[in-house]
């Protein structure tokens, strides 16, 4: 890993407060970063031979030249291209004050230790809500499909949620679908924290369905991006903010994804970073479940509860609870007949319509709405909108 601390700046506030020597020492390392060709490995190859943004700037091409692997193109554009480089600087610095976010810098003590392990971590995070919760380390990314089932939504709420209220914070990236539910599940634990990594700047909500959701995170957690203020949502952000939630955990959990998905992009990222990646297996015709079954071919571990991360992450410090010695599920006490006949004929991933159950039990509706009602008390099911039924035992 490229050494990071061999120039001098002095050390950035961990809080809100910002004198204008250190705002003047972040703009400058901001404007280096941000002439073309500079980008994230160059600022430190040129910070580690010159150390310090102004020296770099006054460097002659021949000069900076030394730098290993800098293109001349670059080093002409860092020679020339310093006054517009800190316009742009100025403003990034001032549209995230405006948005109400902090920058962090990379050797700042609470840049997170866990992106460092990353070759091409982001020398800089925009940042809303506690930056502190990116450096905790009990962490977990939880991601899938937008267009997750039912079954999908549950597995990430459950799973996230347990987690969550067992100190473990939930990294995921404010997606529809999988990510909305490992988020709102933290948000739901007592004491439970998240962190939303956008593939956007730090002043927009996208989707624009979940600014609410945004905003909740920044209470109880943060909301972070790489990318500058006023940046859209482009398809070639997300691979780049998928490393990012890879990173950021110490493993990485699928709940459900198609074979093209961008959660199989951070599984990947995950295997490069040598983190763990886990999976919960779905139906073999469920084409939101193709990518996971093909993530448990290749040798994720297979996940039905929070138990399955804490038996193979010991790093997360987790107890999992006592194991039945039979294997066996826990037995459905059924107070009729007909609750055991309506019972055998729903899925714990496939919700069955009250129609179709009428036509495959013979019992009339209101029949069968008096048994649901009674089982989805005794939590045995549960009902989803749309008169929609799913077994829970």
């Amino acid at each position: 890993m490229l050494c990071i601390m061999a120039f001098q700046t002095p050390a950035l506030s961990n809080g809100a407060e910002r004198n204008g020597k250190r705002m003047d020492d972040l703009a400058s390392l901001m404007a280096l970063h941000s002439v073309e060709g500079v980008g994230d490995t160059f600022l430190r190859r040129l910070l580690d031979e010159f150390e310090t943004p102004k020296a770099v700037f006054r460097a002659s091409v021949k000069e900076l030249l030394r730098v290993e692997r800098l293109p001349e193109k670059t080093a002409r554009a860092v020679r020339s291209g310093r006054g517009e480089a800190e316009r742009e600087a100025e403003r990034r610095v001032a549209a995230a004050k405006k948005a109400g976010a902090r920058i962090l810098a990379w050797h700042e003590e609470s840049y997170p230790r866990l992106l460092k392990e990353m070759d091409d971590f982001p020398s800089f995070l925009y940042v809303r809500g506690d930056a502190d919760v990116l450096a905790q380390e009990r962490a977990m990314a939880v991601v899938g499909t937008r267009r997750a089932t039912s079954y999908g939504k549950k597995m990430a709420h459950d799973v996230a949620f347990e987690l969550a209220r067992r100190g473990v914070s939930i990294v995921s990236g404010l997606a529809r679908g999988v990510d909305s539910a490992a988020h709102r599940a933290a948000l739901e634990a007592e004491g439970g924290t998240t962190v939303a990594v956008l593939g956007c700047g730090i002043d927009r909500a996208y989707p624009p369905e979940n600014r609410d959701l945004m905003t909740e995170i920044t209470k109880r957690g943060a909301v972070v991006t790489e990318f500058p203020p006023g940046a859209p949502p482009e398809s070639t952000h997300f691979p780049k903010r998928n490393r990012i939630i890879a990173g950021l955990g110490q493993g990485v959990l699928v709940v459900e994804a198609p074979r093209r998905s961008g959660a199989l992009i951070t599984a990947k990222w995950a295997e490069e970073y040598n983190r763990s990646v886990f999976a919960v297996p779905g139906p073999a015709t469920s084409p939101a479940s193709q990518g996971c079954n093909l993530l448990l071919k290749k040798g994720a571990v297979l996940v039905e509860t929070w138990e399955d991360i804490a038996a193979d992450l010991p790093v997360l410090g987790l107890e999992a609870g006592e194991e039945r010695k039979d294997g066996a599920a826990p037995k459905v006490e059924f107070t009729v007949s007909e609750e055991e006949a309506i019972y055998e004929y729903l899925s714990p991933a496939d919700p069955v319509h009250i129609d179709s159950l009428a036509l495959k039990t013979g019992f009339s509706i209101s029949t069968l709405l008096t048994h649901l009602l009674s089982m989805e008390i005794r939590d045995v099911v549960e009902q989803l909108p749309g008169k929609l039924f799913l077994r829970k035992a």
